[in-house]
């Protein structure tokens, strides 16, 4: 089962990005390699981009433990 971004960016409350994140081809195999400055980069605002880098280190460690 494909995994979709823009459902995983609504669950945390960060779907108004899912255009974003699309149009800069942003996947799950993106997600591990950005930055900050990456985040920043696009547009994200602050706030989002500690979320959002939060639970992509918690999909780093889902993938470790599996």
């Amino acid at each position: 089962m494909a995994r979709d971004i823009s459902k995983w960016l609504n669950d945390l409350g960060l779907g108004k990005y899912a255009d974003l994140f699309a149009g800069n081809e942003i996947d799950f195999d993106a997600l591990r390699h950005l930055t900050e400055e990456d985040l920043r980069e696009i547009g994200v605002a602050l706030g989002a981009r500690r979320k959002l880098l939060a639970a992509i280190a918690e999909l780093d460690q889902a993938a470790d433990v599996a």
